[in-house]
Order: structure tokens, then C-alpha cells, then sequence
């Protein structure tokens, strides 16, 4: 096993390491984003038995109410509206 991993450090492997840390790099920005919580909102009680079940399905981001527990759901709304305020509907 040692072996393997001391392979993986030599010049020959460059595109596999850089994988690997690719991989570490998403990994961390995940945790982190998972710790910072969204503006403005206050601790979710714990006895909610719905949100107990998205808590464990999500990996603990919904108990924290995370940035990454909002998932795509912002940035698609902000393109709508933003690709209707590009429209000449409003003057």
C-alpha cells in the first residue's frame, strides 16, 4: 500500500496527483460551505420530524440551514428575473 502511494508522487503521475488534489480542494470547499449559514436566519428547532428526515438524507446541512443546503434553487430565480428585467416589458 505504501508502495502504491509513494507512485503516486512521482513526475510520471503529475495528472493523477493534480486529481487527487482537485478532489481534496472540491471536498474542503463543500465542508466549508456547509458551516456558513444563511444570512438573516435563526437556529430550526430540532423536533421537526420532516426536517429530521431532510437533516439525514442531506448530511447535516439543513440542521445548520447552510449556503449548500439551498442547492441551485437561488441562481436559477435571479436568471429568470433577471432575463425578464432584461425584456422591454417594464418601462
Amino acid at each position: 500500500m505504501f508502495k502504491t502511494m509513494k507512485q503516486l508522487f512521482t513526475p510520471t503521475n503529475k495528472d493523477l496527483r493534480h486529481r487527487i488534489y482537485f478532489t481534496f480542494l472540491v471536498l474542503a470547499i463543500f465542508i466549508i460551505g456547509c458551516s456558513i449559514r444563511v444570512p438573516g436566519t435563526e437556529n430550526v428547532s430540532n423536533n421537526l420530524g420532516f426536517l429530521e428526515l431532510l437533516n439525514s438524507m442531506g448530511g447535516g446541512a439543513f440542521k445548520k440551514f447552510s449556503i449548500f443546503a439551498l442547492g441551485v434553487m437561488p441562481y436559477i430565480t435571479a436568471s429568470i428575473i433577471m432575463q425578464l428585467l432584461e425584456m422591454d416589458i417594464f418601462p
